[in-house]
């Protein structure tokens, strides 16, 4: 049995005998038909009619039609395909990523991969893959970590200035290059974060979270703005797996991994706890929340460990509060800062590494 098992065997041959780009094309077309016949019924009950040269009944069929097609589409390529598809291209990424970190022969594996799809070769395919997950494996196991203290050493003049050229970025051009603010973010966060003594990088690539960026923005507006509760989890996850730990095995993987559905009910019954106790109690919110998705975050095939406690992380807040008050609330350009650094000095790497599963 391959590293991958057999949910990725039965993807590979299921691929194989369609192209992938064709089903993105059934499911894109499928979606632009379901957004398409809104309007059409929309006429058909006397707004604003879309065809003017057919009669109210017409545009009504049209509409029916054009949901009717739009439905059997989408769920043909959700039922029977798409879900090969995402397993298929997750560990195409993921045994591409391995080839760069170990061989540094990730183009020729890529190509290689290509050729095979192209050859309709499903063995040599998993073959491939399976290579490379048994390289990569050889870095996962037991190992000492502690080598030196956790801690943050950014600076409040630093976080002010890239926080004002991100809104600045964001702002001018309508959330458009919001992929350079997010990185710009991300590799100065990564830059100042130490965890066990080892500093971590960030090596997110413009473009591909440009493609991404512009994927999300159409998806948001196809569905009227639903996609934008999934678009936290998602950034997150492309963020981690590309954030690595100095001296550690990138081809491990990273990823966060916090259920979406859980994730926001936990969010809600925080948001209900704030407005219960008036804000009063906010810290131990904030260190709940910190507390939730820092146990959620693998580097590397590292999982992070969070020791902080909340009922102290309460104290800190009152101490910050009554700086505050004494300084005519100069001190509160300091507090995000400091929230930053207890934060990081509570958090370890466990010493199990992993390969993080992609299915």
């Amino acid at each position: 049995m391959h590293g991958y098992g057999e949910k990725f065997e039965k993807a590979v041959k299921r691929v194989c005998r369609m192209h992938v780009r064709l089903r993105i094309l059934f499911s894109a077309m499928g979606i632009l038909l379901l957004y398409l016949c809104i309007p059409v019924i929309h006429a058909a009950r006397g707004e604003t009619p879309l065809f003017d040269k057919l009669s109210r009944e017409w545009n009504l069929y049209l509409g029916l039609i054009m949901l009717g097609v739009g439905l059997i589409v989408i769920l043909f390529s959700l039922v029977y395909r798409l879900p090969s598809i995402i397993v298929y291209l997750r560990v195409k990424e993921r045994t591409i990523l391995i080839s760069q970190y170990t061989d540094g022969k990730d183009k020729a594996t890529k190509r290689r991969w290509v050729r095979l799809r192209r050859s309709n070769k499903p063995k040599e395919i998993i073959s491939l893959a399976t290579s490379y997950w048994v390289l990569a494996n050889r870095f996962a196991g037991k190992g000492k970590r502690k080598e030196g203290d956790s801690r943050f050493d950014g600076k409040v003049y630093q976080k002010f200035l890239y926080s004002l050229l991100v809104f600045s970025i964001c702002l001018v051009s309508l959330f458009l290059l919001f992929p350079v603010a997010y990185i710009l973010l991300s590799k100065w966060d990564a830059k100042h974060t130490v965890y066990d003594g080892k500093r971590l990088s960030f090596d997110g690539a413009y473009g591909d979270l440009f493609k991404r960026w512009f994927v999300f923005y159409a998806l948001i507006i196809l569905t009227y703005g639903l996609f934008i509760f999934l678009l936290p989890r998602r950034l997150e996850i492309w963020r981690y797996r590309h954030t690595h730990i100095e001296g550690e095995a990138p081809c491990l993987g990273g990823t966060w991994r916090g259920n979406l559905i859980i994730g926001m009910l936990f969010t809600g019954a925080c948001n209900l706890f704030n407005i219960l106790t008036l804000n009063l109690l906010h810290p131990l919110v904030k260190a709940w929340k910190t507390k939730y998705n820092q146990k959620r975050v693998y580097l590397d095939g590292s999982k992070l460990v969070f020791d902080g406690n909340c009922l102290q992380f309460l104290g800190k807040w009152i101490f910050w509060m009554l700086l505050c008050l004494l300084t005519l609330f100069v001190f509160a350009f300091f507090i995000d800062i400091w929230m930053k650094k207890w934060t990081v000095q509570h958090t370890h790497l466990d010493e199990e590494r992993r390969q993080i599963p992609v299915i």
